[in-house]
């Protein structure tokens, strides 16, 4: 698969789409963690951010880090503008602040996948 700016998924890697990972943890909430069902995370998978407003390297940072850079280098965006430099997606987070939902994605993914692929948030339909 390929998207613009070249950026290429190789076809041996299965494509996780952000909607269906976000789906399958509702779903687990809702239903209250009980009966569920296990599903497994391939060993080469891509995390797939399929909206409009997706996150940018700066949104996979702490909250507090970014807070911290904000409060820190905030005064000075207006001016990095006027001077047309390049401030790496910094003013696109100020607006954003999208460090805590891109982590309510990224984080049981990244620790199921450690403890070996395994994550138990599909609910059962079936009765054991």
């Amino acid at each position: 698969v390929q998207w613009g700016g070249g950026i290429r998924i190789p076809e041996e890697y299965t494509m996780l789409q952000e909607s269906q990972v976000v789906s399958i943890k509702n779903s687990f909430t809702s239903s209250g963690g009980g009966g569920r069902t296990a599903m497994m995370i391939p060993d080469r998978a891509a995390l797939v951010f399929d909206r409009t407003n997706a996150p940018n390297h700066i949104s996979f940072l702490s909250e507090n880090v970014n807070e911290a850079m904000i409060s820190f280098l905030a005064p000075l965006l207006p001016v990095a503008q006027a001077f047309e430099i390049p401030v790496l997606d910094f003013d696109k987070y100020v607006t954003s602040r999208d460090s805590v939902q891109t982590a309510e994605v990224l984080k049981p993914l990244i620790s199921s996948f450690l403890k070996g692929g395994e994550i138990a948030t599909v609910p059962s339909t079936s009765k054991d």
